[in-house]
């Protein structure tokens, strides 16, 4: 990490000589107009900080360039552990980081009461969202009567999405990738069955006017855009009625989106349900079909490091699957066959022959999507792996024990 950063180091040696601000020192990255004026290395220092943004970027880190500032002084810092650079560190640890609450629309459902709590995720009625953000001891603008007067949220819920930031452009970057998330893990839970056809009940997130609340303990934004509307169709009381009941361990879905230590699998598992969000979300059969066939492969693929020989992908992915939904041998087989013939498709979409593809498949594919994911809290030996490695230990002692159907946990628990 330490050689990505030897030329902010001289920039920041720089701008620390003149007294700059430190807000303003790390603001510089953002490339402002004046911020790199006196600076003799303005132009390569500009290229560099383009690859270092895209060096960032690749690790993870999903901002943009406005954003791009906040983001990178937490990987400065830590990269500066030990280090003698102490008066620039400790300059940038002063900046404050704030809890901000950003409050986002989802539009497609509605909302009974005042406030739903789904695991640390919070739903605010829109016409709550004052007394909600009172509660909280957060900053609250004189106009804010005035701004929640608008009739047209009527029952439209409010995710607040609790970033942690130094500034509030970052923190609504921040926010609509969580909004994004949240949207995604309910389209995930409503996929829903209807007289012995599977069929779409999705949410779309666009209203008739969209609006953004930022409240910190310090201050407040509101921002509006325009957008059709659509017609609502299930409310979230209903979504949680169901995730206290039935649906219970669909909770630990949301739980994910707010765990900042998540492992090597979690990770996985949030990036496969973004996927088969979307897919329950998409009209067009061959982009929902790719789309959930992404999420099992975000899921299950690995790549053997040290092997001489190794199996294709699809081999590879169709075993896993076998193992990880099937009762007994013949279940494995008629999976594994099940999942080559889905994926013989996705080749086909991806090469361009085929367009025309049933809609049954495309259930198929995401009810597969769905079963895999809900293995890894079903599965009494998957609820503890941490890595892909820990799983595939999970489906070699299936492959190698004449126990191996006894091993499985969830399918022979129920």
């Amino acid at each position: 990490m330490k050689s990505i950063f030897k030329e902010l180091d001289d920039f920041l040696v720089y701008a620390n000589e003149g007294n700059m601000p430190s807000k303003q020192l790390v603001g510089s990255l953002t490339i402002r107009k004046g911020a790199l004026i006196y600076y003799k290395k303005q132009a390569e220092f500009r290229q560099y900080v383009e690859k270092l943004y895209c060096d960032l970027k690749i690790k993870d880190l999903f901002v943009s360039r406005k954003c791009f500032s906040d983001a990178v002084i937490d990987y400065y810092i830590d990269s500066k552990r030990g280090d003698e650079n102490t008066d620039i560190v400790n300059k940038l640890k002063q900046l404050d980081i704030n809890k901000v609450h950003v409050f986002l629309p989802i539009y497609f459902i509605q909302i009974e009461s005042d406030h739903v709590s789904i695991g640390e995720i919070n739903f605010v009625k829109f016409q709550s969202i004052k007394k909600y953000v009172q509660e909280q001891n957060l900053f609250v603008p004189n106009d804010i009567d005035r701004i929640l007067a608008d009739e047209h949220f009527g029952n439209v819920p409010f995710v607040d999405c609790v970033i942690d930031a130094r500034d509030n452009d970052f923190a609504k970057e921040q926010a609509q990738i969580r909004l994004i998330e949240i949207i995604n893990v309910l389209n995930f839970i409503i996929y829903s069955h209807i007289k012995g056809v599977e069929t779409f009940s999705a949410i779309s997130n666009y209203g008739t006017i969209d609006r953004t609340f930022i409240f910190s303990n310090k201050n407040a934004n509101i921002s509006i855009n325009t957008h059709p509307s659509l017609i609502k169709r299930i409310t979230i009381d209903e979504i949680r009625e169901f995730l206290l009941g039935e649906g219970k361990i669909y909770v630990n879905l949301f739980n994910q989106l707010t765990n900042n230590n998540r492992s090597e699998i979690d990770n996985r598992i949030v990036n496969a349900i973004n996927w088969i969000g979307m897919a329950v979300a998409e009209k067009e059969n061959s982009v929902a079909f790719t789309q959930a066939m992404y999420g099992i492969e975000s899921l299950l693929q690995y790549e053997q490091k040290g092997e001489m020989i190794s199996k294709s992908i699809v081999a590879s992915i169709a075993e896993n699957v076998a193992f990880l939904l099937g009762r007994n041998f013949d279940d494995r087989r008629k999976l594994e066959k099940r999942f080559k013939e889905l994926y013989g498709i996705r080749s086909k979409i991806a090469h361009g022959k085929s367009n025309d593809i049933s809609v049954y498949d495309v259930l198929d594919v995401i009810g597969l999507a769905k079963s895999l994911v809900m293995s890894f809290y079903e599965t009494p030996s998957l609820k503890e792996a941490k890595t892909m490695k820990m799983v595939l230990n999970h489906i070699t002692k299936l492959k190698y024990s004449c126990l191996g159907d006894k091993l499985q946990g969830v399918n022979e628990v129920n």
